[in-house]
Parts: C-alpha cells; structure tokens; sequence
C-alpha cells in the first residue's frame, strides 16, 4: 500500500507508519473530514493540512484566509472535520485503541507561533478533549492537539517534502 500522499503542494510520506489513509476523498454526504489518518505504535494522527503560501494560491485568496483565520468560522469549521473524521472512522466500526492527536499543519508565513497559540485556543473549543474512558468506552481520549508549520511536522511527526 502506498503510503506516500500529495497535499497543498507537498508530498507527506507516511512509509514508517503503520497505516496512513487519505480520509477527506471521496467524501461522504454530509460529512466533512481532515486530509490524513495516520496509525503509528503509539498513535492514532489525524492530520489537517492548509497552505495558503501554496504558489497556486493568488493574493486575494491568502488575504481571505488570513482573515478567516482572525475569524470564528475556522476554528469551528476545524473542529467539525476532526469530529466527523472521527463520527466516520466509528460508523465504518474502526476500533479506537490508541490515544488520538490531531494536528493542523499550517504553512503561513505571516502567522507566526504566537498566533498560532491563539488560533489553538479557539479551535480547542470545538474539539472534544474532554472525554473520559468510563463515559465514552468505544473511544480513546484525545491526547493532543497541535498546531505546527510544516518544518515543525516534518522534525516531530513525518517527512513533508514541497512539490517543486
């Protein structure tokens, strides 16, 4: 199985996992999804990708971005696709055994680590980080939810390589 994905103009290679899929195609009716779930011997990643530096990108569309990121339609927009990435894993009887990250690489220039921990604080309150076992006894809890540059991911998780 290949293991090796093409993303907003970067090549993720996922060989050293355990298992890696592409979750958000095809798409379900009605749900959303993040780009990536990612097995590994002590995880389970979902991982969202956004790179507005992207050289497809034009100017209009980063402003827009930038500015949806100010906003409080991302961060709950980025809260729905880990929810229905893990409401679809469940329905299709994916056994939750491992605690969960979620990680949303952004590559953006002009948004720094500081904003970065502000835009985390937002998108915390859409996820469910608060689960507990002896509620909630299909699923594991959430351990993490990170939000890095590209360079950051590639030295703690997996090799992003930028498509030329």
């Amino acid at each position: 199985m290949n293991k090796i994905y093409e993303e907003s103009n970067y090549y993720f290679d996922f060989t050293n996992s355990l298992s890696g899929e592409c979750l958000d195609k095809p798409n379900v009716q009605g749900l959303s999804a993040v780009d990536f779930m990612v097995e590994t011997d002590m995880y389970l990643l979902f991982i969202e990708i956004k790179n507005p530096d992207n050289p497809r990108a034009t100017e209009a569309s980063r402003k827009n971005f930038f500015k949806d990121l100010q906003g409080d339609v991302f961060p709950l927009a980025m809260g729905m696709k880990f929810k229905d990435s893990v409401l679809k894993k469940y329905a299709l009887a994916y056994k939750f055994e491992k605690p969960i990250k979620y990680i949303i690489v952004l590559q953006f220039d002009i948004f720094a680590e500081k904003e970065r921990g502000i835009l985390r604080e937002k998108i915390l309150n859409h996820i469910p980080t608060g689960l507990r076992d002896e509620i909630f006894s299909k699923f594991t809890k959430i351990d993490s939810f990170e939000i890095m540059n590209i360079n950051e991911f590639s030295e703690k998780y997996f090799t992003a390589t930028k498509i030329s």
